[in-house]
């Protein structure tokens, strides 16, 4: 491994560190206040911020400034819960997400074409970016807020391309449930999944193969996220896929959800040839294939997902 992506790696760690101490500590001191120190000491007002979030008393603030953990600054919503979660901890915290990072620094190679299929707040982009120096990161996201957001952030990069809009299975527009004012701007979705009274926007949607035909580089790395879209997704992605294979990274769920709109996009990447492996603690891939990712997740707790690499054998 090179230099740069030990150093990556060496960075990455210290916040992981950080992270599970928090996490560690907490189980083990139950006076809130304590805890409430103890976090400020190790993450400064940035905990403080994160806590006063909860409230949602900070939207009028507009926007703030965080550093992920490689260095890259970013501007984000004040209003949203995970640019604070973001801001404190420096690295997308969920275990699959720690595992997921691994993977990219020690996979996305320099010259890389990587698709980031709902780049949220920009953390896997940026992090693309980073890795792919001399390639190009494609980023889209259909929520309209964030996307600002990223047009923002990536305005000066040249390899980096922002495109407004869902990724879909045709182009035209599509029903969009933005979550941001009822749980997370994470858990918004082209579906209704919270079971919510959202009223959905409309939003343009493209498809990935009509992306590459209006004159893209086909991607050599896909990752989808798209809280259940992920199906139509590669629906529309059918040709690129059948004819540049690109590895995908997928999160799926597990559960009721998981077997209402994962299981639909992991047959449909089985159906053309693709294999799912899920990734380890380290970011390797297992060694063995797994065929039923969303039996495989063990948490049974709503919300739980893991992301899978999936290849073309």
């Amino acid at each position: 491994m090179d230099t740069k992506r030990q150093k990556l790696l060496d960075r990455f760690f210290v916040y992981v560190s950080k992270y599970k101490d928090s996490m560690q500590y907490a189980k083990r001191e139950h006076n809130k206040f304590k805890r409430a120190f103890y976090n400020f000491k190790k993450f400064g007002f940035s905990y403080i911020s994160y806590s006063v979030s909860r409230t949602r008393a900070l939207g009028f603030l507009g926007s703030m400034r965080i550093e992920l953990f490689f260095g890259r600054k970013m501007t984000l919503p004040v209003s949203d819960i995970g640019a604070h979660v973001l801001s404190m901890y420096r690295i997308a915290h969920h275990k699959s997400e720690r595992r997921l990072t691994l993977w990219m620094i020690k996979n996305i190679k320099d010259s890389e074409v990587v698709y980031d299929v709902g780049a949220h707040l920009g953390f896997y982009t940026a992090l693309a970016e980073e890795l792919a120096h001399h390639g190009e990161v494609h980023a889209f996201e259909a929520n309209k807020s964030l996307c600002s957001y990223l047009n923002r952030n990536f305005s000066y990069s040249k390899n980096t391309h922002i495109s407004c809009g869902a990724v879909s299975d045709f182009t035209g527009e599509i029903d969009f449930y933005n979550a941001t004012d009822v749980e997370d701007s994470s858990a918004s979705s082209r579906f209704n999944v919270l079971g919510s009274r959202i009223v959905p926007s409309k939003v343009p949607a493209t498809t990935l193969d009509e992306y590459v035909k209006a004159g893209n580089k086909p991607p050599t790395a896909i990752k989808f996220d798209i809280e259940g879209g992920e199906y139509e997704a590669i629906l529309g992605a059918f040709g690129l896929i059948e004819k540049h294979n690109p590895r995908i990274i997928m999160e799926v769920w597990a559960g009721e959800l998981g077997r209402k709109y994962s299981d639909k996009a992991v047959r449909k990447l089985q159906e053309l040839g693709y294999k799912a492996f899920s990734l380890e603690s380290d970011g390797s891939m297992s060694k063995e294939v797994i065929n039923d990712p969303v039996g495989s997740i063990v948490d049974p707790s709503r919300g739980a997902r893991d992301n899978f690499l999936f290849l073309a054998q």
